[in-house]
């Protein structure tokens, strides 16, 4: 059960007129899910510089997407945004929702995401879909964010948030296969550093790394390797 109540959530967006920081951890579960994803403007639209989820059931990662690129959560751009095991496994099946049938249409049909797992392959997609859909969230919000830092995500939960643009972004406890997918199909236009964990030395992926630093220098993408973790974990996902 979540913690905070639809009505709790509900009474925040409408009515925090000030709001420069929201920061929801744990608490805001499935029941909010839905109401995430409606289209409302959030009264601290005009204010609001800091959002993060941290291990949120109810937040969905193509909400998050369609919230901050419509401009609805918040006209200016965000300082930072953090998500961090955010959703639920049967996300994607119950998607789409109303908003992101406006926002996202070209995502949401012409790529093929798997349904819900957290597979180590990357989205199946056509050459042009990142193209289109990054090029649609230009068109609806200009606004860069300065910095990001996601972690745990599915491939399609990176797929969608990887729409926004962010000048700084980091990636952690994600298979670095769809860091790699995520820099060779133009994800996150307007990166400029990309921070990772450190790599071990004689790591079992090391070719991808290897091919990260090689998309990172054909983005010309500054890589750094000082990353922490936002949740502490033991999955296997290191980088």
């Amino acid at each position: 059960m979540s913690v905070m109540s639809p009505d709790t959530f509900d009474l925040i967006r409408s009515t925090a007129t000030q709001l420069r920081s929201l920061v929801l951890r744990n608490f805001f579960g499935i029941e909010c899910r839905a109401m995430l994803s409606e289209e409302k403007t959030w009264a601290c639209r005009e204010t609001l510089r800091k959002l993060q989820f941290h291990d949120c059931r109810g937040a969905h990662a193509g909400a998050i997407a369609s919230g901050l690129s419509t401009g609805a959560w918040a006209k200016h751009p965000l300082d930072s945004l953090e998500v961090s095991k955010c959703g639920d496994h049967d996300d994607f099946p119950s998607a789409p929702y109303q908003v992101l049938e406006a926002n996202l249409t070209t995502l949401t049909t012409t790529s093929s995401f798997p349904t819900g797992s957290n597979n180590d392959t990357a989205p199946t997609t056509t050459k042009n879909t990142t193209a289109n859909t990054t090029s649609g969230v230009r068109r609806r919000n200009a606004n860069v964010i300065e910095k990001a830092h996601y972690e745990h995500e599915f491939d399609w939960e990176m797929q969608l948030l990887g729409l926004l643009p962010v000048k700084h972004v980091t990636v952690t406890k994600t298979p670095s296969s769809l860091i790699l997918y995520m820099l060779e199909h133009d994800l996150f236009p307007g990166m400029e550093t990309l921070d990772l964990i450190e790599w071990k030395e004689g790591a079992p992926d090391s070719d991808t790394y290897a091919r990260i630093e090689t998309a990172c220098t054909k983005r010309r993408v500054t890589l750094l390797h000082s990353a922490e973790e936002i949740v502490a974990c033991s999955c296997p996902y290191g980088s």
